[in-house]
């Protein structure tokens, strides 16, 4: 099994908010696990060393390192709390400090997510600017995170069907679907041809069989694209966020959900702003679409976002079905 310091480094969980459960001890004092039979403090070499093992060295981030920035404050931040209670440091942290400020930073990185169910890493290739090229898909969003969690928490729902999804970014509701579910067939679809070329190469670094999904062009209002595809379910997360963009948006989701088998669309959606999220919820009324709100208060919290915002996970039928 995984460790906690493990899983929070390899999705690159902000270090304000990290836990170091590693380090606690069975009274919940900051103190060195490994040496739980002494009275050793959380920052002692061998502790040190543990860390190094489980993060910088370990098996997926040797292979998909986390962005070098993350990585340098990761080790910065144990160096001076090392050094800040008087502690030797760790030989091995002081070199993989030194072998950090060698490297130049890449344009993308590495953010990997764990699914307990199956023991499987999702390994999401992202880039360092959170929008770029006019587009907004090159980095996982945290609806897309807790729309994969509710899935995982409702698999039987999902197995054995053919989903698509809207505005699929860099994949991750995809692949969690694909890896930690029995969905036979998932296509993936966007309008941005950098979004398109990042999104296969996170499918292929995450080795799917090609049997198993479907890229496609698709751009919101377009009708044309609809046709071809038959779902049992249409999915979309985090793509409520341009005002201009709402009305495309909805004609795209009513003729994809008339396709869908089960007429039903499930919708992971931020709320950002009250006034933009309104306009959503005006066009829906307005395609005789109706909504509501599903309860994720019992959905499991398997992957590392700001749980704080609000995520509204609504599940969309036409008015007849």
């Amino acid at each position: 099994m995984e460790s906690s310091i493990t899983l929070q480094f390899l999705a690159e969980v902000p270090l304000r908010q990290f836990c170091w459960e590693l380090l606690k001890g069975q009274d919940d004092m900051l103190k060195c696990k490994i040496h739980s039979e002494q009275n050793h403090n959380a920052w002692c070499e061998d502790c040190q060393q543990l860390i190094v093992n489980v993060t910088i060295n370990h098996r997926v981030a040797k292979k998909f390192p986390p962005s070098l920035n993350y990585r340098k404050a990761f080790v910065k931040w144990i160096l001076n709390k090392v050094e800040s209670i008087e502690n030797d440091v760790c030989e091995d942290l002081y070199y993989c400090y030194v072998q950090l400020l060698s490297e130049t930073n890449a344009e993308f990185y590495y953010k990997s997510h764990h699914i307990p169910s199956s023991e499987e890493f999702i390994v999401m290739q992202e880039s360092r600017n959170i929008i770029s090229g006019g587009t907004t898909g090159l980095v996982s969003w945290k609806g897309g995170m807790l729309l994969a969690e509710w899935m995982l928490f409702n698999k039987e729902l999902f197995s054995g069907t053919f989903l698509l999804e809207l505005g699929s970014g860099c994949g991750f509701t995809g692949l969690v679907a694909l890896k930690g579910t029995d969905v036979s067939h998932y296509t993936f679809t966007d309008c941005h041809q950098t979004v398109l070329s990042l999104l296969k190469q996170n499918i292929d670094v995450n080795q799917i069989s090609s049997e198993r999904y479907t890229i496609a062009e698709h751009v919101w209002g377009k009708l044309d694209d609809c046709r071809d595809f038959m779902p049992d379910y249409v999915l979309a997360a985090d793509v409520v966020f341009d005002p201009d963009l709402v009305s495309d948006l909805v004609i795209s989701i009513a003729c994809f959900m008339n396709q869908s088998k089960q007429k039903t669309v499930f919708m992971a959606i931020t709320e950002r702003n009250p006034q933009t999220y309104k306009c959503f919820l005006h066009e829906l009324d307005a395609h005789k679409l109706k909504y509501r709100d599903l309860d994720t208060s019992k959905v499991p919290r398997l992957f590392y976002y700001d749980k704080n915002e609000h995520i509204h996970l609504l599940k969309v039928k036409a008015a007849t079905s």
